[in-house]
């Protein structure tokens, strides 16, 4: 964060009446200021057709037509008000899942595994979108995190391929 003073030179109506001056006389000299936080990190780009960070391609026996969603690699924003402690340290955390195509949201668990870094969505995830969904081995499905999110962590799933379809 940036913390920037903003000065004001000219003074409202009211405070103009209550001080018995004249806002118009030259040279304007600062009234008053207000400190300003700014952020400092690069704003995020949005695409708005193409938000995905992560697409997986669904394969028999790798966990996601399983019990769990296993994803590889690390896409989790720090800004994220997640428990780091906890996640860091291998504990599930609680996450909204939210099925943008039937526009459903599910109460998930959201955890790292310390062995190799891999995250994992679990808790019902078989039954809330393998078998609801009828995902199968070659479907695509996306991933990202909705920053917008009143929650403090909202994961939005979609289907986006079926397997043998063109």
């Amino acid at each position: 964060m940036v913390v920037i003073q903003f000065y004001n030179f000219l003074v409202t109506k009211d405070e103009e009446g209550r001080r018995g001056e004249e806002s118009s006389s030259f040279p304007l000299v600062p009234t008053s200021y207000e400190v300003v936080e700014i952020r400092d990190d690069p704003p995020v780009l949005l695409e708005l057709f193409h938000p995905w960070e992560v697409k997986i391609v669904l394969q028999e026996g790798d966990g996601g037509l399983q019990d769990k969603l296993t994803i590889k690699g690390h896409f989790v924003p720090r800004y994220l008000a997640l428990d780091w402690a906890t996640i860091n340290n291998g504990v599930q955390v609680p996450i909204l899942v939210k099925d943008l195509d039937t526009n459903s949201c599910y109460n998930m668990y959201w955890r790292k595994w310390l062995d190799d870094g891999r995250f994992t969505i679990s808790h019902n995830w078989n039954l809330n979108f393998v078998q609801r969904r009828g995902l199968r081995a070659g479907d695509t499905i996306g991933l990202y995190w909705d920053r917008h999110s009143p929650w403090a962590a909202s994961l939005c799933f979609s289907l986006l391929e079926r397997a043998g379809s063109e």
